[in-house]
Order: C-alpha cells, then structure tokens, then sequence
C-alpha cells in the first residue's frame, strides 16, 4: 500500500510520508480524481447489488477512441483507490 500511495503521490506532485491515506480517506482521494477529470476523463461510481460491491470507472470518450479503466471493490473508497492506481500506471507507461 505504500508503494501504491507514493505512486498517486507522485501523480499529484507531492513529497512522499508514511502519512499518506490514499486508501483510507476521501479527503485525500478526491483530489487525485478531480486532477483525472481535468485530463478530460470522466468517473463514475455504482454499487453492484447482485454482488453486493462497488464499481469505479475511469472513462475518456475522443472522437476517434474509448478508454475505460475499471475495478471493483467492498467499498467505495476501495474501488475508486485501485481504479486510480490502475489509471496511475497507464498513465506514466504513456
């Protein structure tokens, strides 16, 4: 989990501490997806009844392409963390 919110940390171009709460703590999460809707992404969050989960998507619709990241998780705030991540990673590969 460090190593996950050093990632976002350096999404966000903030010095890294073992205080960080990426994973735990909206205050600290929303931020991280309101810098992804600024990149022109949009998000959504569903709860899945049949499954009794969450789902949080990352989504960027262009006129020529269709990106989706997308992860599931027990709570929100879980599937919104591991989505984030997910879109961190593609993100600094592109």
């Amino acid at each position: 989990m460090k190593d996950s919110n050093r990632l976002i940390a350096g999404f966000m171009g903030l010095e890294t501490s073992d205080e960080m709460s990426y994973h735990e703590s909206w205050d600290w999460l929303t931020p991280v997806v309101e810098k992804i809707n600024k990149l022109g992404y949009t998000t959504e969050k569903n709860y899945q009844p049949e499954d009794g989960d969450w789902q949080f998507r990352i989504i960027k619709h262009e006129s020529d392409s269709y990106r989706q990241f997308s992860e599931y998780g027990d709570t929100s705030i879980e599937a919104c963390y591991l989505v984030v991540i997910k879109f961190i990673n593609d993100h600094n590969r592109n």
